[in-house]
């Protein structure tokens, strides 16, 4: 969780503190990051998302 949250806060998408909890927060920056890319909005970090932002291969 902490990577996805480095990641997050590293392309501009404000996660706060890089502490590795789900927090409101990190789900904020989750959706956001899926809104930017054109994927459904609901701030929960499923596998699409961890392999478009590069976590998953």
């Amino acid at each position: 969780m902490t990577r996805l949250q480095q990641i997050l806060n590293e392309q501009g998408f404000d996660a706060g503190e890089e502490d590795g909890l789900m927090g409101p927060g990190t789900r904020k920056a989750i959706a956001r990051y899926q809104q930017a890319n054109q994927m459904v909005a609901d701030g929960f970090p499923g596998q699409d998302v961890l392999t478009h932002i590069g976590i998953l291969p």
